[in-house]
């Protein structure tokens, strides 16, 4: 009973005493390992007889690393099996960790899994990949499994998600961080919600998107494009319908103490572009209006966090703020825009005088090119630079006139007003020799 209360420096203390001592806290000394795993051999290998030789006392593992590519690497060094382990949490790179790898480790353990988490230490481009062998092996231990976490970018598959619903009873915890650019998984699909028997009554934390939701009554212009470019077809009553039976599933979760149907887009990222978090936010998601079903979820008092970042709803008005006040009050409601800092500035006055400026200086030198790509291996639309030059008259384009010999201008992949028909009329007067190379988009 003394031991479960002791570090694992007391603990090794403790082991010095007598043998008798060292008998008796040996087993509680290995009950929860921490292991950090690098390129260091040395240490490897005294990790590798380590646990070979203490392995079957473990219970609890967290394993960290900065190496890539980590189970292939620390698989080998483990012994054949793990007689007790019922927990695992990783907190390392899990961009290129293999299907087939997660599902041996997760076979390690001859006892009946509890606990799993996958968490990155460094924010990954690809996420995990946990797929049908991984599965497979999970769902053996379905029966037992109470915590799930995927806390990482990934693309797990609708039809595993829901079966784990579906077959784990016991099941308190699933977290699935998914990914805003995948369309092909990492979230569930409300037609197939609506059709399935969760067998989880005890959950209380839930974090996986809920998508292919008609939602008509969206109509606003999403990334300059008509509504109906992004939004899911479908009649007023079929949605309403729809998701009141999506409200019904949610509701019988009455344990439920956070509530994530949303998936809030790094701004910060290297890799996010202007324009992205209106492009990626989700269209086919809950609308979570009174008028949808709402009040179907009044039942879920324990509410203490609910998540609805980077999804296109619309509860700023009084019926749904009295409603959340009344039925969550101890809930915080989490919700983005889809405008960020950086999508809202525009190129700032002085910088592109100057830029014009600089251009004007170098027109006696025979300037016959100004080559304008921002990055030519983005081709995909929804990477379109937003943070450019805009060539619009009215942003100072007219500044550029003294540029008569001009015979490219290469634009491409730039938002730029350059194709209407003011701007299309200067360039024919000022820049007479001047072939424009630009990007289209259709509507």
């Amino acid at each position: 009973m003394v031991a479960r209360h002791l570090s694992q420096h007391d603990l090794t203390i403790c082991l010095r005493v007598c043998q008798a001592w060292k008998e008796l806290y040996h087993p509680r000394l290995w009950h929860h390992i921490d292991i950090y795993w690098d390129n260091n051999e040395i240490r490897r290998r005294d990790i590798s007889r380590a646990l070979k030789a203490n392995g079957h006392l473990i219970h609890c593992l967290k394993f960290r690393s900065e190496v890539y590519d980590v189970l292939s690497t620390f698989l080998p060094f483990c012994p054949p099996t793990f007689q007790q382990l019922v927990s695992a949490e990783f907190d390392c790179s899990l961009e290129f960790v293999l299907d087939k790898d997660i599902a041996q480790f997760i076979n390690l353990s001859s006892a009946r899994w509890r606990r799993l988490t996958f968490r990155e230490s460094i924010r990954p481009k690809l996420g995990i990949e946990f797929g049908p062998k991984s599965f497979k092996a999970l769902f053996k231990h379905a029966d037992t499994l109470e915590i799930f976490r995927m806390e990482t970018r990934n693309s797990v598959a609708e039809k595993y998600i829901d079966q784990l619903l579906c077959t784990a009873p016991k099941l308190k915890e699933l977290y699935l961080f998914g990914n805003y650019e995948s369309i092909i998984g990492g979230w569930l699909d409300a037609r197939v919600i609506a059709k399935s028997e969760w067998v989880c009554s005890d959950l209380e934390v839930f974090h996986c998107r809920i998508g292919n939701i008609p939602r008509p009554e969206i109509t606003r212009t999403i990334a300059r494009k008509t509504a109906s470019k992004r939004v899911k077809r479908g009649t007023h009553e079929e949605s309403v319908g729809l998701q009141r039976q999506i409200y019904s599933k949610l509701a019988r979760h009455t344990k439920l103490r956070e509530l994530r149907l949303g998936l809030r887009m790094d701004t910060k990222s290297v890799d996010y572009f202007r324009g992205n978090k209106e492009y990626w936010r989700q269209y086919d998601c809950l609308a979570m209006t009174v008028e949808s079903g709402l009040d179907l979820l009044k039942g879920l008092k324990d509410l203490r966090v609910v998540g609805l970042e980077d999804m296109e709803i619309y509860i700023d008005g009084d019926t749904e703020q009295s409603w959340f006040a009344e039925n969550w009050p101890n809930a915080t409601i989490g919700q983005t825009d889809y405008f960020t800092d950086a999508d809202n500035a525009p190129i700032h006055p002085d910088e592109w005088t100057a830029i014009c400026r600089f251009l004007e200086i170098c027109a006696p030198i025979d300037l016959k090119l100004i080559h304008m790509i921002p990055d030519t291996t983005i081709e995909a639309k929804h990477n379109r630079r937003y943070d450019c030059l805009v060539m619009f008259l009215d942003s100072g384009l007219d500044l550029l006139k003294g540029l008569k010999d001009l015979q490219e201008v290469e634009l491409y992949f730039m938002d730029v007003g350059i194709g209407n028909a003011a701007e299309e009329a200067w360039v024919a007067e000022n820049w007479p020799k001047a072939r424009i190379g630009r990007t289209i988009y259709a509507s």
